[in-house]
């Protein structure tokens, strides 16, 4: 708790204006990944005209069935080693290269024609490394927007055509590479090496759970935050984070969105049932959160279990779990913006809250009209990491968390 309490006043002010703790680290967003993508497919085009070059100049055909076959083959097997579909994968290297093999056959033709062919780069040499190299950045980019597809704002899906069609790509190719792109699934957890890999960590967080994890002005910060930026930097990745919220935190988990999931994640026994946690870094329990002066009225289980009470909790967490489970009586709403629920019961719209002492004390230090109930806490649990099922990272997570004493 004094950890918590020490980044607090480092990260935070009286009018929650957060200053450098999360050291500028954003949610990703995936229109970067498909502008670099496009990018990447713009470059991978351009270098045809070589190709053709090379193969007019030595009378090479323009298509080599067993070498396709053998670059179509290691895509895949890089798709799968980074827990992706892989026949999406491939599919989407196929439509890529019979479009580069449309453009080189124009480019042959108007060599044909008379067109000077000009400076004719090697192709084993210069021209298929490079292309090695862009393609492996292709799968990287599709494993990034994998992960971020979620979070794709509605009708976007023209918005991928739009930027690969003006990256060189005709208006058919296009739309089939914007349908396989949506079609991305992951299938299974990424190894340790395959993570390494790819450069990026994939990490998922609500961002709404001060001191743990949250966001002002679209800039991350907090404890967690601040301790998985460092974990990842530690393996030489960069901090590639992502949305999720309490209600659809298994869920992404189950469908392998994330590599590492942070920001005050309770290990609960359903949790716990299917997905691995890290040693844990902070201990305490839940307790109750009310307007000053009604703390004597509202600091056990029996006072706020009232007609007259109203309880207000958030979406889809142990919050809920636990309101549900001890309140009959009182009057429960269920309030979506976990960023501006304390406001309710500061402005008098609500009674109390039952969440966790360190979002209870983190709130009555910023907000003065509000109070701790009782120092005592209702329940005892622990925080981790969540981790994909992925021994190697655990272990790493493990001994980094073990290393910094932050459990």
């Amino acid at each position: 708790m004094r950890r918590l309490k020490r980044t607090l006043l480092a990260c935070l002010g009286s009018s929650w204006l957060w200053i450098s703790c999360a050291h500028g680290s954003q949610f990703a967003d995936p229109r970067d990944d498909i502008d670099e993508l496009a990018s990447l497919l713009q470059e991978r085009l351009a270098l045809m005209t070589d190709v053709a070059r090379w193969k007019f100049t030595h009378t090479v055909p323009v298509r080599d069935p067993a070498r396709e076959t053998i670059v179509l083959d290691n895509v895949q097997k890089q798709a799968s080693a980074l827990g992706l579909q892989e026949s999406p994968v491939r599919e989407f290297f196929r439509v890529q290269m019979d479009a580069a093999s449309e453009l080189e056959e124009r480019h042959i033709e108007r060599f044909k024609a008379g067109a000077p062919v000009g400076e004719v780069r090697d192709l084993a040499r210069e021209l298929r490394p490079r292309l090695d190299v862009i393609g492996k950045g292709i799968i990287a980019s599709l494993y990034r927007l994998a992960s971020d597809l979620p979070q794709l704002p509605q009708n976007s899906q023209s918005g991928l055509a739009t930027r690969f069609k003006r990256a060189g790509l005709s208006a058919k190719d296009s739309s089939e590479l914007e349908q396989i792109v949506m079609q991305m699934r992951f299938v299974h957890p990424p190894s340790l090496d395959a993570i390494e890999q790819s450069g990026v960590l994939r990490i998922a967080t609500t961002a709404d759970y001060a001191p743990f994890s949250a966001i002002n002005a679209a800039t991350l910060a907090g404890t967690d935050i601040e301790s998985v930026q460092n974990f990842a930097a530690s393996l030489g990745l960069k901090p590639h984070f992502i949305r999720t919220t309490w209600q659809t935190l298994m869920t992404d988990f189950a469908h392998n969105e994330f590599d590492v999931a942070v920001g005050g994640i309770s290990v609960t026994q359903e949790r716990s049932a299917v997905a691995k946690f890290t040693v844990p870094y902070h201990r305490g329990g839940k307790t109750p959160i009310v307007r000053c002066g009604s703390e004597k009225a509202l600091d056990t289980l029996e006072e706020i279990d009232k007609p007259n009470v109203r309880v207000i909790v958030n979406p889809g967490g142990t919050n809920e779990q636990f309101a549900k489970e001890h309140f009959q009586h009182a009057h429960l709403s269920i309030f979506p913006d976990n960023t501006k629920i304390f406001q309710e019961i500061a402005a008098g719209r609500a009674d109390v809250m039952v969440t966790d002492d360190a979002e209870v004390d983190l709130q009555t230090s910023l907000n003065t009209a509000l109070c701790r109930a009782t120092p005592q806490t209702f329940t005892q649990s622990d925080k981790a990491w969540m981790v994909a099922d992925n021994p190697e990272l655990l272990k790493a997570a493990n001994e980094w968390l073990t290393a910094h004493k932050v459990h």
